[in-house]
């Protein structure tokens, strides 16, 4: 027997204990993915170990206006008639009412952060009911944090601050040397503003850091973690110098970074390519994560810097424990500027 396949089957209904109304919330493909619960003691709505497959990913005022949810048919009805309420009237779902026909509705769910209390943090209810008897109560976690007046820089969501390279808080500037960050727009495979490279590119040789043209990054963070991982996202290169070749140092709250870093490990002999090239070439990019302990809530500062042209830094994203596996990675978190 195969299990994990799922397939909705339209020649009749679906049995009573599960119900004719589906649900899907966003981010999540259930408890059990292509199986369902047969018993109506914990369904209606769920109970115990199936709950986590109605919570939505937590809102909050620096994430996403809105999360979702989907409906669909179980079977073969007539049609469904499905109505949504929640349980604070500043929680706002769009369709609220309708009816599927062997179909599927999206359902979009935002926050009116005005009329929500100060520091509310709780888990909060949206219920889903069709005429038919189903019933389901979809979980939404939601925060109203605020972060201190005058802060600019980008603020932590869902345990989690993704900062586009293009967008860097603060640049040193131009060198005695004359090495200076260029945004190059057109290139890179994740983000819209494209990354950031040193130039002139005619100039090959090794910038000693930290003495080298730096970037800054400014976070704000909410949470207090005992080590949080910080991914460097680059742009597909290779060393063509083993003489000089790609390197990089990374900081956190101004420290002094603790050593150079190679983009690639030396090959085991002239010629090979480095270790991970099958993955990273693709997927268009290279990924290096450095590791950073005790961080708590507040303003810190990701300084980074680039030890040669040919270098070119798409993403900085600081994972908390909130980053969930994707090809892309997250979006963007807020900048506020």
């Amino acid at each position: 027997m195969i299990t994990g396949l799922s397939y909705v089957q339209s020649r009749q209904s679906s049995v009573p204990a599960i119900g004719q109304l589906g649900i899907s919330v966003e981010g999540n493909t259930g408890v059990r993915p292509g199986l369902w619960n047969e018993g109506s003691d914990l369904a209606k709505p769920s109970r115990d170990d199936l709950v986590p497959g109605v919570r939505l990913p937590p809102m909050d005022p620096y994430g996403p206006e809105a999360r979702y949810i989907d409906l669909f048919c179980r079977g073969n009805p007539a049609e469904i008639r499905w109505t949504i309420n929640t349980q604070y009237d500043w929680i706002k779902t769009s369709p609220s009412s309708g009816v599927l026909r062997n179909g599927d509705q999206k359902i979009s769910i935002a926050v009116d952060w005005a009329a929500v209390p100060k520091n509310f943090d709780q888990t909060a209810l949206v219920y889903v009911n069709s005429t038919i008897g189903d019933y389901e109560e979809v979980r939404l976690p939601i925060n109203n944090t605020q972060i201190p007046a005058g802060f600019k820089g980008f603020v932590e969501s869902d345990k989690y601050v993704s900062m586009e390279a293009a967008h860097f808080t603060s640049s040193s500037g131009t060198n005695l040397a004359g090495s200076y960050y260029k945004v190059l727009s057109q290139s890179g495979s994740r983000t819209s503003s494209g990354t950031v490279a040193l130039y002139p590119v005619s100039d090959y040789g090794q910038q000693a850091i930290p003495n080298s043209p730096f970037l800054t990054y400014d976070f704000h963070l909410f949470s207090t973690v005992s080590q949080l991982n910080v991914s460097l996202y680059f742009t597909m290169a290779l060393d063509t110098d083993s003489e000089s070749p790609l390197t990089y140092g990374i900081s956190l709250d101004n420290a002094v970074p603790a050593n150079t870093t190679r983009l690639l490990e030396a090959p085991a002999k002239a010629g090979d390519l480095p270790s991970g090239w099958d993955d990273a070439a693709r997927d268009g990019v290279w990924r290096r994560s450095h590791k950073f302990d005790n961080l708590g809530p507040g303003k810190h500062t990701i300084t980074y810097w680039a030890g040669r042209p040919g270098l070119m830094l798409e993403r900085v994203l600081v994972d908390l424990g909130g980053v969930r596996s994707s090809y892309l990675g997250p979006p963007e978190s807020k900048n506020l500027t």
